[in-house]
């Protein structure tokens, strides 16, 4: 038997993407025994019709229908959209041969993440998700899925870019799909998500996104992407908001904070004379000092903890500058005393710092007793000879001053002042006429010293044991 002449029909690429285009190219370049057509072969084959049938799954345009002098015809095929075998025949005389393609699709998904370096606890995080289609195909049925990690409570999200996705979430878990994402499109979303408070501090928080879809994709590696924060704790002031100094004396109140990283302690408003702030470089900072004189006041101030987080805490507080305790005590130089005997008493107002100035309020049982006395080196003394017989409660007030706080004091034991003693003088005098002679008797009661004043009541005349008669005594002590 004669060898026959081969047709052969083949596609350059073979594989395409759809709307990708091959080259099918029919060749008469050897006979059955593989032998190759001489020039003289191809001649005879020259402009015998040839033709391109059994199109599949494409289209095919600029076919040639002759054979040239290469002994070859071309035609372009270009691939449809479903994914399959596709190609194209050729027909020279009684022989048929096709030319497959396998049509493809591949989508390069590509996903980038950021968020926060920070994520303080107990506050929201956003977090800034894009799923872009590098190609070279659409990516069928593209889905974007984040899982959020343990310490995270989905609160909302939102598409701001890009085709519309259907968004999603069960939980803490997001689903967006999009039936076709375009080759060269993107789309981007904004997730909002709550840190648990007690979240631990200095701990790395990582969130993760990925992508998937139903065609295949020629680059994996990039089909996620993790964001990280290092969880941060909002500073907080812990300690109470008031204390209290004494002028003059020393004093301390430390300030404590709480947060991550441990947070810097600063104070504002004005300090008394005496007094400095400073941060210990630890969560504390320490308000110390001797008030000076003249410094007892209140002093509003602001203490402010921060630290990296960006969220300060702010705390008025309140130092109260209190005066200097002062004693009072009260001594007489006589107790007791008898009526209308001068008695002196003497207060003594003292501290723990300092002498203290100001006046004295004298009592005599409750009520005053004279005028205010300005103490002089912390002494005030009153002196009286009027008290009225019985027992007396004496007191001293002192009314204080710019450094020094009101305090009072009382004699011990009170004051007793007793009945003074009297002496009585009688004299006798002739009067009347010499036919009727009267005799006059005059009697002086004199307190004795150191008893003073003018007694008072009445005298008794007597005659032996008989009274004559009980006159009382006049202005001057006289009867």
């Amino acid at each position: 038997v004669s060898p026959w002449i081969v047709l052969r029909n083949t596609a350059n690429p073979n594989v395409l993407h759809p709307g990708g285009s091959a080259t099918l190219t029919a060749s008469l370049l050897q006979n059955s025994n593989g032998q190759a057509l001489t020039t003289g072969d191809i001649s005879v084959l020259l402009a015998k019709p040839l033709a391109w049938t059994n199109v599949v799954n494409g289209t095919l345009t600029n076919q040639q229908t002759a054979i040239g002098s290469n002994g070859q015809a071309t035609a372009t095929f270009t691939a449809g959209s479903p994914l399959s075998t596709g190609g194209a025949s050729t027909q020279f005389d009684n022989a048929v041969v096709q030319a497959q393609v396998t049509v493809i699709a591949e989508a390069d998904l590509a996903v980038t993440k950021t968020g926060p370096a920070v994520a303080v606890a107990g506050n929201t995080v956003t977090y800034t998700v894009t799923l872009s289609n590098n190609g070279p195909d659409a990516a069928s049925l593209a889905t974007l899925t984040d899982a959020l990690p343990a310490g995270l409570t989905f609160v909302s999200q939102q598409q701001t870019g890009g085709p519309a996705f259907t968004l999603s979430n069960t939980g803490n878990t997001i689903n967006n799909g999009i039936v076709s994402l375009a080759a060269g499109a993107s789309a981007s979303f904004e997730i909002t998500a709550t840190l648990a408070a007690d979240a631990t501090p200095g701990s790395t928080l990582s969130n993760t996104a990925s992508s998937s879809l139903s065609v295949a994709d020629p680059v994996p590696g990039n089909n996620s992407a993790t964001a990280s924060s290092t969880v941060y704790v909002a500073p907080a002031i812990t300690s109470v908001n008031a204390a209290s100094f004494t002028v003059g004396a020393p004093g301390s109140f430390t300030v404590t904070a709480t947060g991550y990283p441990t947070p810097a302690i600063s104070q504002s408003g004005a300090l008394p004379d005496g007094v400095t702030f400073s941060d210990n470089g630890d969560g504390t900072a320490t308000l110390a000092g001797t008030p000076a004189l003249g410094t007892a006041n209140g002093y509003p101030l602001t203490f402010t903890a921060s630290n990296a987080s960006g969220m300060d805490a702010s705390q008025p507080f309140t130092l109260t500058v209190q005066k200097v305790a002062a004693a009072v005590s009260v001594t007489a130089d006589l107790t007791p005393t008898v009526f209308g005997q001068a008695v002196t008493f003497t207060a003594t107002v003292t501290s723990t710092a300092g002498t203290p100035t100001g006046v004295v309020q004298f009592t005599l049982d409750g009520g005053n007793l004279g005028t205010p006395v300005a103490l002089a080196d912390g002494i005030a003394t009153f002196s009286t000879a009027t008290l009225l017989t019985g027992a007396h409660a004496i007191g001293a007030a002192y009314a204080g001053d710019a450094n020094y706080a009101p305090a009072s004091g009382t004699l011990t034991g009170g004051q007793t002042v007793t009945q003074a003693d009297t002496s009585t003088t009688l004299t006798l005098s002739l009067g009347g006429s010499l036919f009727l002679p009267e005799l006059l008797l005059e009697a002086v009661v004199a307190p004795v010293a150191p008893g003073s004043g003018v007694p008072t009541g009445t005298v008794t005349f007597t005659d032996g044991v008989t009274a004559m008669g009980t006159v009382p005594l006049d202005a001057t002590g006289h009867a």
